[in-house]
């Protein structure tokens, strides 16, 4: 079965891999034999209900789904089905989300903006326990480390920060990048970040020091914006997706190139794919 999306205010739960399709602009998924499972709904269903970002929390118990009417709708696996229980309103976030994200311990959501700001709630209630304001400019991604300890942010201010997420401090500020961030991944470890951006780069940095490891750049790199990064379970592989239809894969070691997948006829990209992050 071949579904075609265009721009959404719904979200699709399919069963087996539990895939999302949430505000694609006109992208195509190939799904098999996979049959749709339930539609959720609540965003506004207007152009300015748009889906922009889903995540699953890591018990696979809760689903969070954002976009450009500036709410998060939280709904909970009860007996195979999916039921809002709680919504973050319109009047926290002040333009639209960009990025959501659970702790992999479950206890908190966190939520990216154009606003210039990153928001952590409570994942239980959706009680906002503070904001985190130090980018210049709107953020676009974010993701915690897998101790639930640190968050790393990627803004169109060029920079990544790397949060304490129980202080609310910003630990390190890794610079480098040309221009704006995508998107952003910490490594299972913990010890690296890897950062995406409108500069065609790649670059992983060590969490603790701040300095920058390697970048993925010049011959047989991307021509294009990289739009998503993720690091293999066992920390050794990092993939890139870019909008110029290629994954590439490097070792976390040196960044020595292992493979360049292509196939896509447009855009590789957050929205319709998750690296690494589909089980069958």
């Amino acid at each position: 079965m071949t579904v075609t999306m265009k721009q959404s205010s719904r979200v699709f739960v399919l069963t087996q891999t539990i895939l999302i399709l949430a505000g694609t602009l006109g992208a195509t998924a190939q799904l098999g034999a996979q049959q749709l499972r339930q539609n959720l709904y609540g965003h506004q269903n207007t152009p300015q209900g748009n889906i922009t970002c889903v995540a699953f929390s890591a018990d696979g118990k809760r689903l969070a789904s954002a976009g450009t009417d500036k709410q998060v709708f939280v709904f909970q696996n009860i007996n195979q089905n999916y039921q809002q229980v709680y919504v973050i309103p319109q009047n926290k976030h002040t333009e639209m989300i960009t990025s959501v994200a659970f702790s992999p311990d479950g206890k908190m959501l966190a939520t990216a903006s154009l606003d210039k700001t990153v928001r952590l709630w409570d994942a239980a209630n959706g009680k906002e326990i503070r904001t985190l304001s130090d980018h210049k400019a709107g953020v676009m991604g974010v993701a915690f480390s897998n101790d639930s300890k640190f968050l790393a942010s990627g803004s169109l201010d060029k920079t990544v920060k790397i949060w304490d997420v129980s202080s609310g401090n910003v630990t390190q500020t890794l610079e480098g990048h040309l221009k704006e961030i995508a998107c952003v991944a910490f490594s299972p470890d913990g010890k690296l970040v890897a950062s995406g951006s409108m500069d065609k780069t790649t670059r992983v940095w060590d969490a603790a020091t701040g300095k920058e490891k390697f970048k993925i750049a010049g011959p047989g790199a991307h021509i294009d914006t990289v739009y998503a990064v993720a690091f293999s379970p066992d920390g050794k592989v990092l993939a890139s997706a870019s909008k110029d239809a290629k994954v590439i894969l490097v070792g976390t070691d040196k960044g020595d190139q292992l493979q360049v997948l292509e196939g896509h006829k447009d855009w590789a990209t957050g929205p319709y794919m998750s690296i690494f992050g589909l089980n069958n």
